[in-house]
């Protein structure tokens, strides 16, 4: 799986009827909407509509849903299709998912096609709410618990993709919390808290300069925060920086001098250093022989 993958995707949109070109839903809005036709060339959309995992929106034709609540590739696609429609309005919603998608819904196939789904739904009402921008302090922090309880119980599951993105939620509503707080120290830790999580998913699909990127941004804050460290170390050696790996480790080492971890990636440092300077030796030799 690639960045793309981790990524929030919107579906091709044709419109079958116009609808109110009055309002929109925007996110945190709740959308009622009809379903009225699934088609596929590519899976069983019967399997779809029976499976969760796969689709929670698309288990009854006549759904309540809130745009952000999303916790598959199907369901996300289709509120970021929703976001562009007017109330009143009918549109075939045309899906892709990745073939490392596919194999994750579809847990046995082999198929290494993209999977095609277009979806015919009505939008036929909303429920407003205040933009993102607006939300008060209390409204953040208690939508960001859920969404990184909600998270967890993903990761749990072994669903580590779409727990990635209810911790990218987590984060986004903590940011937006007032940085001149008085008692933002509470926000500060639970922030770094999922940040780590999002680093360790970002690594398992190697994506490790977004791992550098989101575990340096915890060690701003927290210097000595064991998991930033390693998760970061961890992708430096990916990488072949190998100097700043050992300043990652070094740190850690000081804080824990036994941590498992930390002497896992020490060893796997070391081999890879020497590795390392026996091709480029051989290299020197080569180019001055």
């Amino acid at each position: 799986m690639n960045k793309t993958e981790l990524s929030r995707k919107c579906p091709n949109i044709t419109v079958v009827k116009k609808g109110e070109c009055i309002e929109k839903p925007i996110w945190g809005s709740t959308c009622f909407i009809s379903i009225h036709g699934i088609v596929s060339e590519t899976v069983n959309t019967q399997w779809i509509r029976r499976t969760t995992e796969a689709s929670e929106y698309l288990q009854k034709d006549c759904i309540q849903l809130v745009i952000g609540n999303g916790d598959t590739s199907i369901d996300r696609q289709i509120e970021e299709g929703l976001t562009r429609m007017w109330v009143g309005e009918k549109a075939r919603l045309d899906l892709t998912l990745s073939p490392g998608e596919l194999k994750y819904v579809l847990r046995s196939s082999k198929n290494d096609d993209l999977l095609e789904l277009s979806i015919e739904l009505t939008l036929e009402k909303i429920d407003s709410c205040e933009p993102l921008w607006r939300w008060n302090k209390d409204k953040l922090i208690g939508s960001a618990i859920v969404s990184k309880l909600r998270g967890n119980e993903l990761f749990s599951a072994k669903r580590y993709v779409d727990a990635f993105f209810r911790y990218s939620v987590a984060a986004k509503y903590l940011t937006m919390v007032d940085p001149l707080s008085t008692d933002n120290d509470d926000v500060k830790i639970q922030l770094a808290a999922i940040r780590n999580n999002i680093a360790f998913v970002q690594h398992l699909y190697k994506n490790f300069e977004e791992v550098i990127f989101i575990s340096s941004l915890v060690v701003d804050d927290y210097r000595d925060n064991i998991k930033a460290r390693l998760r970061r170390a961890a992708a430096y050696i990916e990488l072949q920086d190998y100097e700043r790996a050992a300043k990652d480790l070094e740190v850690v080492f000081k804080v824990e001098k036994n941590n498992r971890d930390a002497l896992r990636l020490a060893k796997d440092l070391s081999k890879r250093q020497k590795e390392f300077d026996l091709t480029m030796a051989d290299k020197m030799k080569k180019l001055f022989s």
